[in-house]
């Protein structure tokens, strides 16, 4: 079901600024820019998380950006399919519990075979039916289906809680931050989409800014890009034959939830979690000497 056109427009002014203008800034959202087969797509929309007064004042020679996709293709991600399997490994285990099928072609068969053994009336049937649909959806790449197929292999209970987690940023998706489709005639990207904090990407910041005055030149690079990208070692003077292009900037308030919640999942100090055996002990000690 599409957005109405009034609240998309209205979530697009809150959340961006359309066609800005300056020095590259914190914030900025740019249209294709180079992903170097961290994604399956060559290039991506990006928003760039580089501190503000560091791009302002020339204090550093690199621009740092996340890549963006949107919802349907994160849903084809390794991790959220590795989360879908799991959800269904006591349907997909291989005969005699010998573990969980990892080519495409097994998992459909495994899901085939567990459908063939269950009652017509079977709650699980339209989950592995999803399954199935969604793997062979990414596999041809439709993240249209795909995400669709996604849901439809979750319990429609986890699915509403999947879908509200990433469009508030909630528990589920500590590692995507939403961002809305922007309303604006020229825009980063059409679907609303995640921001991915474990794909950060560095190119050097002469790439964006020189981007920045590009205007098309009928069709030809400007001179100083070209002299730019020739200066370049590969793999980075082949992803960037086509600059870039800024089309939003987050708006700051917006921009300070995404960097908190970037730095928190990196910031972290952890520890390794004890094994079950040290738990039992640990109980068993404390609980003869409370």
């Amino acid at each position: 079901m599409q957005m109405k056109n009034a609240e998309a427009h209205r979530l697009s002014e809150m959340f961006y600024k359309h066609f800005p203008i300056g020095k590259v800034s914190s914030g900025d959202i740019y249209s294709g820019l180079p992903t170097f087969g961290l994604l399956p797509q060559e290039r991506a929309s990006g928003i760039i998380i580089t501190p503000a007064c560091d791009l302002a004042q020339s204090k550093t020679p690199t621009a740092t950006y996340l890549p963006i996709v949107s919802i349907g293709e994160y849903l084809c991600t390794r991790d959220c399919r590795r989360r879908l399997i799991n959800s269904l490994k006591g349907q997909l285990q291989r005969p005699g519990g010998k573990g969980l099928p990892s080519r495409d072609d097994e998992l459909i068969e495994a899901a085939a075979t567990a459908l063939g053994s269950l009652d017509k009336n079977n709650g699980l049937r339209p989950r592995l039916d999803g399954f199935q649909r969604y793997i062979r959806a990414v596999s041809q790449g439709d993240t249209e289906e795909a995400g669709q197929a996604f849901l439809d292999a979750l319990p429609s209970k986890d699915a509403k809680a999947t879908l509200d987690s990433a469009i508030t940023n909630g528990s589920l998706n500590t590692d995507t931050h939403f961002l809305p489709t922007p309303s604006s005639e020229l825009k980063a990207f059409e679907k609303p989409s995640v921001a991915l904090f474990r794909y950060p990407i560095t190119v050097p910041y002469e790439c964006l800014a020189l981007a920045e005055d590009i205007d098309g030149n009928d069709g030809e690079q400007p001179r100083e890009w070209s002299e730019l990208v020739d200066g370049l070692a590969e793999p980075l003077a082949g992803a960037l034959t086509t600059p870039p292009l800024r089309c939003q900037r987050l708006r700051s308030d917006f921009m300070a939830d995404l960097a908190t919640r970037f730095a928190s999942l990196y910031v972290r100090i952890g520890s390794p979690d004890l094994d079950g055996s040290s738990v039992e002990q640990l109980r068993a000690h404390i609980g003869n000497s409370p």
